[in-house]
């Protein structure tokens, strides 16, 4: 009985998981950065702070894989130091910081 249990909330726990939104907050360094006419893209290298959430976890190797796009013309340059909260939205298919 007690194993019957365990295993039914080890799968409402992964099915929970799978709905969720990755996100991780984070301190790191702007690499990668491309311009384009109508947007740019980048990625992050964790320099100082890198911290997954506890209920849904973005780990670190995927974060510092992560590309992410923006509209118009960046504010930011390679080497610039950033921090916020990196969400994978999964419906989207894209990541943001928050």
């Amino acid at each position: 009985m007690k194993t019957l249990i365990a295993s039914i909330l080890v799968a409402f726990s992964f099915s929970a998981l799978a709905d969720c939104n990755p996100e991780a907050q984070f301190i790191g360094k702007v690499t990668k950065l491309k311009v384009y006419e109508t947007h740019f893209t980048f990625q992050v290298s964790i320099t100082r702070h890198f911290s997954a959430s506890v209920v849904c976890p973005m780990f670190e190797g995927d974060l510092e894989n992560a590309v992410l796009a923006y509209p118009g013309k960046p504010s930011i340059k390679n080497g610039d130091e950033i921090s916020g909260v990196m969400v994978y939205d999964v419906a989207s298919d894209s990541y943001k910081i928050d």
